[in-house]
């Protein structure tokens, strides 16, 4: 009798324990800490595991004011991940589904930083512009200004980027900086510049020395090699009476001498870009104009 009573004792301890443990491990399931844990893998990162978090937000508690969060969270997830289409076609969707709200809104805007981010500069032009044509009076309006002038200054578009940058309203308190971008923006013709021509002429000259002009010191030794085996082996070979084999490697030869010309000439058009590029990023790192929406706002 005794034995049996410990066990019925054991029993309901043992219930007891379950139905505590079950109400513990539902509280750890409210809809702050998946969300909190979304964030955290989020920023961290992980956004792969991010988005499945922020996804099991809408499935529980699809009626929360958060889970219009989890939903361009996802879209950022997706953009930071470099998953570029997905994320512009997640943007689309919440477009499409809320319009008139916020999620809507900051979501047609990150369609043109998605373009962006991607270093599809015509396209962000495009979406840029739509989206001031939708939200002209919006608070963010200043913001597509200073991305449009970005953008125009990325495909060496000077004076549309100083016009874009002037556009940002007189009471932004990004207004000063603006200004200073749009008069540091002249800088940019001045960055060093190498002329194809005068690559594409020294390559023609001696192969190689155009690569070196244009600072491809790797591809000036690999054009000089190269181009010298071939002008040994043709000489040897009509040398040694080898007609045949010498008007082959004449016209294998013409072939690596002309390439070797086009290279040097690629290379002083890269190294002028590379030099834009670099003032470019300089100035953004100067003056804090960047944006992305962040997860604060509904």
């Amino acid at each position: 009798m005794a034995q049996r009573l410990r066990k019925l004792f054991r029993g309901f301890v043992f219930l007891i324990f379950l139905i505590n443990g079950s109400h513990a491990l539902a509280s750890d399931y409210t809809v702050e800490n998946i969300n909190s844990f979304a964030d955290y893998l989020f920023d961290n990162e992980d956004y792969y595991r991010a988005i499945t978090e922020y996804e099991r937000v809408i499935f529980m508690f699809p009626n929360h004011p958060l889970s219009n969060k989890a939903r361009f969270q996802i879209g950022m997830a997706y953009l930071m991940g470099e998953k570029w289409e997905i994320a512009i076609n997640h943007f689309e969707n919440l477009v499409k589904n809320y319009h008139d709200q916020e999620i809507g809104k900051q979501s047609f805007f990150m369609i043109a930083e998605t373009y962006y981010k991607k270093k599809d500069y015509q396209q962000a032009i495009g979406a840029y512009k739509d989206f001031l044509e939708n939200y002209s009076d919006d608070h963010m309006h200043d913001e597509a200004h200073i991305r449009l002038g970005w953008s125009f200054l990325r495909i060496n578009n000077i004076n549309k980027a100083q016009k874009e940058f002037r556009s940002v309203s007189t009471y932004s308190p990004k207004r000063a900086e603006a200004e200073k971008v749009a008069q540091e923006v002249i800088k940019i013709n001045d960055a060093p510049h190498k002329s194809p021509l005068v690559a594409a002429s020294l390559s023609a000259i001696l192969p190689g020395l155009g690569q070196l002009y244009a600072e491809r010191p790797g591809d000036a030794t690999v054009s000089f090699l190269l181009n010298g085996l071939f002008i040994w082996g043709i000489v040897e070979a009509f040398n040694n009476g080898n007609n045949a084999l010498g008007i082959i490697l004449t016209g294998v030869g013409l072939g690596w001498y002309t390439g070797n010309i086009y290279n040097a000439t690629n290379n002083a058009y890269k190294f002028n870009q590379r030099e834009k590029i670099k003032l470019i990023d300089g100035l953004e790192y100067k003056y804090d104009l960047s944006f992305t929406c962040n997860r604060d706002k509904k």
